[in-house]
């Protein structure tokens, strides 16, 4: 039996051998925006060490106020198939920037991540993938990433059985 699988961004089709796994070779775009410069660079530490010996190649962009990333997000600079989003910044909250978002990205795999719990009710109404506290970040990261990944996984594998 084989299984084929389309890539129409690159305009290919690759044919895989029963019991032949697919080469996960596409990247995982992954955003973080935090105002605190001192969590962003340490989530971003966190990430990149889960993925480092994971089969899945990844790359971060990182951004300090919800308005940066919005521009970038509708100007197409980036892509992100995931978002890690920090609730409580100036300007415009993590709340309004979901919420925005939410409008036109409705797949992004979105996770917030506050030092605050009592917005965990209010962010439900976004779809978040996650909620983290920042106090248990080295806790529930880790069960984050995995739900991600699994997740993540399952969106791109879409194969035709013949």
């Amino acid at each position: 039996m084989y299984k084929i699988k389309s890539d129409f961004k690159r305009k290919r089709r690759i044919v895989l051998k029963e019991n032949e796994f697919y080469d996960k070779t596409k990247i995982m775009k992954i955003a973080i925006c935090d105002d605190n410069k001192e969590s962003l660079q340490e989530l971003e530490k966190d990430i990149r060490l889960f993925f480092q010996n994971k089969n899945q190649e990844i790359s971060i962009c990182t951004y300090h106020n919800g308005n940066h990333i919005l521009h970038a997000i509708q100007q197409k600079e980036i892509e992100p198939d995931v978002l890690f989003l920090d609730i409580d910044m100036p300007d415009i909250s993590g709340l309004e920037t979901a919420k925005i978002l939410r409008e036109t990205q409705e797949d992004l795999i979105l996770i917030f991540i506050s030092s605050y719990e009592h917005y965990v009710f209010e962010a439900l109404e976004y779809a978040p993938f996650r909620y983290i506290r920042k106090n248990y970040r080295k806790k529930e990261l880790p069960l984050a990433l995995r739900a991600v990944e699994t997740a993540y996984q399952k969106t791109k594998k879409r194969y035709l059985f013949f």
